[in-house]
């Protein structure tokens, strides 16, 4: 040991390089102990994010893969299945399994010359990937929230209502949360435990992202996803198939960093970029394509039942990192059509929500009529919270969690239900008046407070029906409009204004700095209107009706 005493250069420069030594040494084992993907000792390593507890998209096949020792044989062996390939000289392999009936739970054996690996409790399922930020991710044990009551009494456990003092059908049920990655280039694994970044983020990904896939336990829900939890639990008891959820999410995220670089590139209209996937990479903040580098693209290949998706509160920041113009440029909806090319599944199921009642109209809006844009694409669905849902981090996940299931099961699982409320579809002028037509009626337009408490009423019974509502005269000033329904169409008229230019509903366009948005349109069933401005938003190409 050397021993430190004050004023003796000597002494002082021998501690110098014995912790100089030290900490070299110490950070060479904290590399290898946390970057176990990248120093792996073990001779055959499928991809981090197959393991114990997982599970398999049913009725699809099914690739495997991961690296080996160039030159041998990898067989992979489950369900009555047995698939060879060898390894290439760059170490890696692939096999294909044949598409398996729901069922489990078997077990995998991978095996080469030198090693066999067993994955044990594999189920084979539905698997929905949860993407997003920070409403999507947000857990139970919330760091700066009060979770709801309701909230509370849908966690299994003891002192729940869902499954009283009970695990009853939890255990089919498999949870995995992707740790926080960025990457300037795409990564073809995804870290376990990642321990980057300040300390809130790193004991997160401590909590939230382990080595492998759980069980879904109470225990396990604690740092799991609310919103996905909830989603994952109606569909696995409406279908009667496990589930697997993985949560993909971040915190504070734009839409531009879940984008490619070759969707940047064509939205940019730049060259396209050079594009070199690497085995594994450290996080680093990116503007463009981090998160799509570092936590999507080693995902994709492995087949899903589809995506939900929460996110656009960062990209309503006007200011650096964050583009405020991504969403105007369409980057949403190339998105999806991106990760549906690069899955190779064809056009699987993309649900998500729509901004919340929080952001003023200029730039919540811009957000708004850009998701809405996305529903021009098929087996898309678009849930509207601007009802229920305020605030930059809604608490009641529940309630918005019921009708991403809603759209599910219409979408995904194909049964004969209406998913959405009436969407814009075009408004044509009659003298004095504008009527707007909508889709996703259902049972007719009716107004009051929505499909949680019940209470629809007849647009002539409600006092405050006409406030969401506004029109713009010829001289552009918007005023307050009266509404009247007419069939499946609503009319609107204003006194004093002769000649109507455009319609909004739930825009607040006579008072632009107002964050909380009024409204009032349903159809019967109690699904809500979406905002929107005839100004900015010509209606939908190709409108799905139910």
């Amino acid at each position: 040991m050397v021993e430190f005493v004050a004023g003796t250069e000597r002494n002082g420069a021998k501690v110098g390089k014995f912790l100089t030594e030290k900490l070299v040494f110490l950070g060479v084992i904290f590399l290898l102990m946390s970057s176990n993907c990248l120093f792996s000792k073990e001779a055959i390593e499928p991809v981090c994010w197959f393991g114990d507890h997982m599970v398999l998209q049913r009725n699809m096949a099914v690739p495997v893969w991961g690296w080996a020792n160039p030159g041998e044989e990898i067989t992979v062996k489950i369900a009555g299945q047995s698939v060879q390939a060898p390894v290439e000289k760059d170490g890696s392999w692939k096999v294909t399994l044949a598409p398996m009936e729901p069922g489990g739970p078997f077990d995998m054996e991978i095996s080469g010359a030198s090693e066999t690996k067993v994955i044990r409790d594999v189920l084979i399922g539905d698997v929905w990937i949860c993407g997003g930020q920070s409403n999507m991710w947000r857990p139970f044990i919330d760091v700066d929230q009060k979770v709801p009551e309701k909230d509370w009494k849908m966690m299994p456990g003891p002192d729940g209502e869902h499954y009283p003092k009970s695990d009853q059908g939890l255990e089919q049920i498999r949870l995995y949360h992707v740790g926080h990655n960025g990457s300037a280039d795409p990564v073809q694994d995804i870290p376990r435990a990642p321990t980057w970044g300040p300390f809130e983020r790193t004991r997160m990904n401590r909590d939230i992202a382990p080595e492998s896939w759980r069980v879904c336990s109470p225990d396990a829900l604690r740092n799991f996803s609310r919103l996905g939890f909830f989603f994952g639990e109606a569909i696995q008891r409406e279908i009667g198939v496990p589930v697997g959820l993985i949560v993909n999410a971040m915190g504070s995220s734009s839409i531009n960093q879940w984008a490619s670089a070759e969707v940047i590139d064509k939205l940019l209209e730049r060259p396209p970029s050079p594009i070199k996937p690497v085995r594994y990479k450290e996080n680093r903040e990116e503007k463009y394509s981090g998160l799509f580098n570092g936590m999507v693209y080693p995902l994709i290949g492995f087949p899903i039942k589809g995506f939900i998706w929460w996110q656009g509160e960062t990209d309503t920041i006007d200011k650096e990192p964050f583009d405020i113009e991504a969403y105007p440029r369409g980057t949403f909806k190339e998105v999806i059509t991106d990760y549906r090319k690069r899955w190779g599944q064809g056009d699987f199921p993309f649900l998500f929500v729509q901004l919340q009642n929080h952001f003023a109209r200029g730039k919540g809006m811009n957000v708004r009529d850009y998701q809405m844009q996305a529903l021009e694409l098929p087996n898309t669905a678009m849930v509207v919270t601007v009802d229920i849902a305020g605030g930059v981090h809604p608490l009641n996940k529940y309630d918005i969690s019921q009708r991403l299931v809603q759209a599910a099961l219409a979408v995904a699982y194909d049964r004969p239900l209406l998913f959405s409320g009436p969407i814009y579809q075009s408004a044509k002028v009659e003298g004095d008046q504008i009527r707007i037509s909508f889709s996703h009626v259902g049972a007719g337009l009716k107004v009051g407070t929505g499909l949680f408490n019940n209470k629809l009423k007849p647009l002539s019974e409600f006092s405050d029906s006409n406030a969401p509502f506004e029109i713009q005269s010829a001289e552009g000033k918007w005023v307050k409009a009266d509404a009247k329904i007419d069939g499946d169409t609503v009319v609107l008229s204003a006194p004093g204004v002769t000649n109507p230019q455009f319609a909004a509903y739930a825009m607040s366009r006579t008072d632009p700095e107002n964050t909380v948005l009024q409204t009032t349109l349903f159809n019967a069933e109690g699904l809500p209107a979406s905002p929107f401005d005839s100004q900015t938003w010509t209606g939908l190409k190709d409108p799905k009706s139910p």
